[in-house]
């Protein structure tokens, strides 16, 4: 999932310019003018959903089978950090 969205987020950056009067507009023309926009756009989009519910889901299940214990603790609190950064990135789009 990180690759497929690192690509396509790539791919987006070429057409989207993050300010007031242009984003929409921006949004637009890849959706309706650019060859494969909108399948672009959607594959990120659910990329990034599918992304969380996996972050989520790997957690639970770390937690669920107390893989979190000693001698672990430090790898479950990078998940926590590595999981929180997964959830800012997937707020802001950057």
């Amino acid at each position: 999932l990180f690759i497929v969205l690192t690509f396509t987020g790539v791919l987006l950056m070429f057409y989207y310019h993050p300010s007031k009067v242009q984003a929409f507009r921006d949004i637009l023309y890849l959706e309706n003018d650019v060859p494969f926009g909108k399948l672009l756009r959607n594959m990120h989009r659910w990329a990034a959903h599918l992304m969380i519910i996996a972050v989520w889901l790997h957690m639970f299940r770390v937690f669920l089978t107390g893989s979190y214990k000693k001698p672990r603790e430090f790898n479950w609190c990078v998940g926590v950090l590595l999981m929180v950064l997964t959830l800012l990135l997937s707020f802001t789009g950057y």
